[in-house]
């Protein structure tokens, strides 16, 4: 039942980040994608992986998009 709704939550997600019109809203629901991501591999009895997606996933990679946006001056 839960693998259900985490499923639909990431279809949600990744519908949400390519249809989103701004770049920094792309980024947003791709953060809230990637911690979704880390819920469904704790479920799945992995937290060794569930703890890297959250810190990689959701936190490195956003910030290093986002200051790659500021500095090249585009969508921000």
């Amino acid at each position: 039942m839960i693998e259900t709704i985490i499923t639909i939550l990431l279809t949600i997600c990744v519908a949400m980040v390519v249809f989103s019109k701004k770049i920094v809203n792309s980024l947003i629901y791709m953060g809230v994608f990637s911690l979704i991501l880390s819920l469904s591999y704790f479920v799945m009895k992995a937290p060794d992986l569930a703890l890297a997606e959250a810190a990689l996933g959701s936190g490195l990679s956003v910030l290093v998009y986002i200051i790659t946006i500021k500095k090249t001056g585009g969508g921000l």
